[in-house]
């Protein structure tokens, strides 16, 4: 994105039906989008580290419980 317009898009692969995307912020802090998602089967939560299309490194948050919620201080 640029500000409200579409720079470019692209597709970063397969994502599961049952991962969601719960927020997408600068999470690392590197100028850059990433996505934090979770698995709504187990609870399992990760953020994925990105390089515009590219995953560059995943973290695990571990399983949050059904009634969690965000409150995103890098947040887009």
């Amino acid at each position: 994105m640029n500000a409200v317009e579409i720079a470019s898009f692209g597709l970063i692969g397969m994502i599961p039906g049952y991962v969601s995307i719960a927020e997408t912020g600068d999470f690392n802090l590197d100028g850059k989008s990433d996505i934090l998602w979770r698995d709504t089967r187990t609870g399992a939560a990760g953020i994925w580290f990105m390089s515009g299309m590219q995953v560059e490194q995943s973290a695990s948050l571990g399983t949050m419980p059904s009634s969690w919620t965000i409150q995103g201080l890098n947040a887009d």
